[in-house]
């Protein structure tokens, strides 16, 4: 399940940031409660209106994590910011 997840969560990150960001989102523990994944996203992507305050990510988790979705185990994202990543 949490490779479909994973897949999911990919394309609609790369579908939603500009063409020229660099981001990196990994799949980072499975949990008996929890899937969780990590976002890393260059400095200029964090400034776009997207990622003010999370907005896409708390979208995306709010929608995912519904008590009527088909995840069964809460699914989390930690976004952290670099200066530069390559």
């Amino acid at each position: 399940m949490i490779e479909n997840l994973y897949l999911l969560l990919d394309k609609i990150i790369l579908n939603a940031l500009p063409k020229e960001s660099t981001y990196i989102f990994k799949k980072q523990l499975e949990t008996k409660d929890e899937y969780k994944f990590i976002l890393l996203i260059d400095e200029k992507v964090s400034n776009s209106k997207l990622f003010k305050k999370n907005s896409l990510i708390k979208t995306i988790l709010d929608a995912l994590n519904l008590e009527v979705s088909k995840y069964e185990k809460k699914i989390s994202i930690d976004v952290e910011v670099y200066d530069e990543l390559g």
